[in-house]
């Protein structure tokens, strides 16, 4: 189990309802959800739930569907960055969310939200511990940058 997936893990058996996950590179936390122990639900804006394809392009929507769900779960939330950063336009969102972290912890769930960047508002700060995943360095990575050039010209 590498780092990032035990303290996911400490997270989830703390019984938080929500968490906070800030990853620019989405695909490092994939070798993570398989070790993690609850059934796992995830959401996208484009795609929906990836089990059922429903409630694509509604946060409102993809959130009922955590709430009705009844059993222990991870749901996994991409691309909520928009409403997160502009609390005062989608206020049902953030208050829902409110609701969920308060509520889910009761049936094992745990609502994990992944952004590229820290983005919560204040007003969910005490309710949902943030996760900071590193960016994979170049080097890291496999990829080496030889010269890097302004957006819009080539070497």
């Amino acid at each position: 189990m590498n780092a990032i997936t035990a303290q996911l893990d400490l997270l989830i058996r703390a019984r938080g309802g929500l968490i906070h996950v800030v990853a620019r590179d989405e695909a490092a936390l994939e070798p993570c959800w398989p070790q993690l122990t609850l059934p796992l639900f995830s959401w996208d804006i484009a795609r929906g739930w990836r089990d059922t394809e429903a409630d694509r392009g509604s946060v409102v929507a993809a959130l009922q569907r955590v709430r009705q769900h009844r059993g222990a779960g991870l749901f996994l939330l991409r691309d909520v960055h928009p409403y997160l950063m502009r609390p005062l336009e989608h206020s049902a969102v953030i208050r829902e969310l409110k609701n969920l972290a308060a509520e889910l912890p009761r049936d094992r769930q745990t609502l994990i939200l992944i952004t590229p960047q820290p983005c919560l508002p204040i007003d969910l700060w005490e309710q949902c511990p943030v996760l900071e995943v590193p960016s994979p360095s170049p080097r890291r990575s496999g990829t080496r940058f030889s010269s890097l050039s302004p957006p819009g010209r080539r070497n």
